[in-house]
């Protein structure tokens, strides 16, 4: 039975993503209860070839690649969650790196909160070289899609600040809350991206929650 379905939107980043695809299969979980699947976003690089190279691994995760022809990632996201087979879906990005213990993680707070319908964990930076001071010190936040949880457990009925770089949701919330709201497509405007599907959830009454053991880097 697959429990989660692990999202990953592609655009370009095929010297990332193999990383990011590694991580995730090298989860401390058992490989039977969960899925990746990629959304190829239009990539011109050899991203494709690169997610196929994982279709068969040691650990037989199933990995799947897909296609989404509309540009925006949070085309990719909604067109491929329609696909997925578990019951919660991890919502991730291109060139993030998975603490190995991430998934396990996940499953023991929705054991203990079996009420969540949105849960977050801490993003950290992977920095590809030393950062100036005053990066570290004032944009280690949502400005890069980090999180510096000061607290190991926050539940909430409103978005905590959980970004869809690293978030996992209900996948029966997720339709009911009609997914996340393509935002910048092709410089353009259109909508509110995860805010605004976090809001939709917050208004239909359910509840957030984050959790400071559940690791990736960004």
């Amino acid at each position: 039975m697959i429990n989660f379905s692990v999202i990953i939107p592609a655009y370009n980043r095929a010297d990332l993503i193999g990383n990011s695809i590694k991580s995730l299969i090298d989860q401390t979980i058992s490989p039977e209860v969960y899925e990746i699947l990629v959304c190829d976003n239009n990539s011109t690089d050899n991203t494709k070839e690169v997610v196929e190279s994982f279709f068969e691994n040691q650990r037989c995760v199933k990995v799947h690649y897909y296609q989404e022809k509309r540009q925006g990632v949070h085309y990719a996201r909604n067109s491929t969650a329609l696909k997925a087979k578990g019951s919660y879906l991890y919502f991730t990005d291109d060139d993030m790196i998975a603490d190995s213990k991430m998934l396990e993680e996940f499953d023991k707070w929705i054991l203990k909160f079996p009420d969540l319908a949105v849960l977050g964990g801490k993003v950290f930076p992977k920095w590809e070289c030393p950062p100036p001071y005053w990066l570290v010190q004032y944009f280690c936040d949502s400005t890069l899609s980090l999180t510096n949880n000061y607290l190991d457990v926050v539940i909430c009925k409103t978005d905590p600040g959980i970004a869809s770089c690293h978030q996992l949701i209900r996948k029966d919330v997720f339709l009911e809350a009609g997914g996340f709201r393509p935002e910048y497509t092709k410089d353009e405007w259109l909508g509110d991206g995860e805010c605004g599907l976090n809001r939709e959830i917050s208004k239909l009454g359910y509840s957030f929650g984050s959790f400071s053991s559940a690791l990736t880097q960004h």
